[in-house]
Order: C-alpha cells, then structure tokens, then sequence
C-alpha cells in the first residue's frame, strides 16, 4: 500500500510538472502581454498611408525612444481633412537664423545641433548655391540609409522615418526624411527649397523637392539618388534625379499644375556635367573608366566634333553597334544589356545641344 502512494504521488508530481511547462511555453504568453505590447503604444502611427514598394512605405518603429521623449510635434501631422502633411522644418530654419531654441522639441534641438555640424563639414562661404546645394545632397545620399524595415506588412511606423531627426540624427528614414532633411539643410544655407508630395488617397506615397536657383526652379529626388534605396551594399552616389527640369522630372514623378515649369537649364546636372569627346576612343575610355569607378550617375557626352558615329561595344556574347546623329530626335538608343556593360543610351536636349546619355543600371 505504501509502495502504490508513492508511485502515486510520483505520478501526481509528473503531471503538474507537465501542466507548469504547457502554461510556460504556451505561444503568446510572455512578460510583454502582461505589461502591453508597443504595438498598441501610443507613440506607434498606426495608418493607412503605406508607401508602394518603389517610393517607400510604413516603417517599423528604429529608434529606442520611448513614449514619453515624444512631443506632440514628432507625431505625423494631418490637416482638418485628415490628409497627412509633410515635418514642417521650419522651427528649425528659424530657431538657426535667430538662435532662439526655447520653442523646440528635445529632438528638433538635437537635429538642429547636427545640422549645424554637418554644414560646418561640408559648406564653405565660397560656393555658389548650385554647389552648396550639391554637397547637401551627396551628404545625404552617403550617411542616410533607406530604412528597408520600412517596407512591412504591419502598417505600423515611427515619425521619425519621416522627419530631419531620423535623416540626419539617426542616419535612416523613408523618402520623406530625405526630403525634409535636404529642405532643411538648404533653408538653413539659404537656398529657397520647397517640399513636394505625391498623394495615395490621404496618405504621402513620395516625397521630394523643388529649389530655385536664380528664378528658375529645378527638381531633386534625394531618395532615389540614393543607390542603398536600390538595395546595394556600396556607397556612390547618382545624380540622375538631381536638377532635373520639369519636363525632365515628369518622365517618373507625377507633379501637379502647382508645381512651376524651369525657364532655364543652367542649373541642371546635365548642363553642368556635359563631356566634350573629339573621337570614339576618347569617349570609350570615358565610359570603362567610369564603370571600372562603379560611379553611378550618369555621364552626358557631347559628340558633335566626332560627326555622325558608330559606337562599338563588344562583350562575351559578341559586338553591338548602335548609330548615333547628332540630329535633334530625342530617343533611347538601346535597351539595358546584362552581357556588357549594363547601361542604356539615349540623346536628350541640353541647352540647344544634342547630348548622349549614357547610364549605367544598378545591378
């Protein structure tokens, strides 16, 4: 009898040990549901106004902030319409001219400190605001990441991906942080610049930026200039969506009957970067020192002291000629080849002067 209670009670033992570890590995049951999740945190924007694939999208909350570092003004702002509006950087701007910080966030005060630090490294006196302008962007492009996390199915993201504070404090934000951070660096070097968004609905898809250099005003996609958007691992730079004219930038942005045509190329990058090639070879050595450089703007020749040419390529699978004129018909010349070099041409118009494009695909 004695035996049989202690194999009961042996027994007894296994079977709450058993229920103790059902309960303690049971899915969804973790210190977390006691206290609240940050899912249902209050500093999360929970919104419909997930960005596409290509422009960008609702990002996971990247920062280690909590609930109470938040102001009010970190939060995504919405007008009376609920239609969601861009990080008004002006506080900032302002608070620069006037060194009055009493009205800032914490967090606008430490964009505000980094700003004026990346100015000091980048910015000198002597340029002109093409320059100036130009050095904002590459900064950007270099020490900003795409913030990939973005790219979620929870619909969930922190302000800061879309503000100067995750640009330039955090080093990772969406397409709004990089525009809102190139306007804010350029205001504070005072470049007129001005925010730009395409809608979904009630909800920013993109964002990107317009500036005005002596009455004509150009169009800069920071974001897209950004080749770590495309999900390569290298830093360079592009330049193809950096001072476009309207025309130029609506082949792939969508912008609206407020947003002004240019009256002039000056300030273009292509204008600016034209290469001036007497013969083929000249202009062949350009092309594979530029690719062997994995530079990833795109070069604009100017090959009217080479007559009307054949530009030879050959590669693995054999030789591809293409015909160019120096005629004013603006076309694609060729589609991307992954046998050779991974590039496209194309003639554009600059300044009156029929131009090669030549640019070569992010691979």
């Amino acid at each position: 009898m004695k035996f049989n209670m202690i194999i009961a009670g042996v027994f007894v033992f296994l079977i709450i040990i058993s229920i103790s570890l059902v309960v303690a590995l049971r899915p969804g049951i973790n210190n977390n549901d006691l206290s609240g999740d940050e899912s249902s945190n209050t500093s999360f924007i929970t919104t419909e106004s997930s960005e596409s694939e290509i422009n960008g999208g609702s990002s996971s909350r990247n920062d280690n902030s909590s609930q109470d570092d938040r102001s009010s003004a970190d939060y995504i702002q919405r007008d009376e319409n609920g239609i969601e509006m861009l990080v008004d950087v002006m506080p900032i701007v302002n608070a620069y001219k006037t060194g009055d910080t009493s009205l800032l966030t914490d967090k606008q005060i430490k964009t505000l400190e980094e700003a004026k630090r990346i100015i000091s490294k980048i910015i000198v006196d002597s340029m002109s605001d093409y320059e100036k302008e130009l050095a904002i962007h590459d900064y950007i492009c270099l020490y900003n990441s795409y913030n990939e996390t973005a790219l979620n199915a929870l619909g969930v993201y922190s302000s800061d991906d879309s503000s100067p504070y995750g640009g330039l404090v955090l080093h990772k934000s969406v397409c709004k942080g990089y525009a809102t951070s190139f306007k804010l660096l350029c205001n504070m070097c005072g470049i007129e610049c001005e925010l730009i968004a395409e809608y979904e609905g009630n909800a920013i898809e993109h964002a990107y930026d317009r500036v005005s250099l002596e009455d004509s005003w150009y169009y800069v996609d920071v974001t897209w200039d950004d080749d770590e958007y495309y999900g390569n691992t290298y830093d360079t730079i592009n330049h193809k969506y950096f001072n476009m004219t309207r025309a130029q930038f609506c082949v792939n942005h969508k912008l609206d009957n407020t947003c002004p045509d240019s009256t002039s190329e000056k300030y273009t990058y292509a204008y600016n970067n034209i290469i001036k090639v007497n013969s083929i070879d000249e202009y062949l050595d350009k092309v594979y020192a530029h690719h062997q450089a994995r530079a990833a703007s795109p070069l604009y020749f100017d090959l009217s002291g080479c007559g009307d040419t054949v530009l030879g390529f050959s590669g693995n699978e054999g030789a591809f000629d293409y015909y160019f004129t120096n005629d004013s018909g603006v076309e694609r010349l060729n589609e991307p080849s992954s046998e050779i070099l991974d590039f496209e041409l194309s003639k554009m118009m600059v300044d009156g002067r029929v131009i090669l494009r030549v640019e070569f695909i992010a691979s």
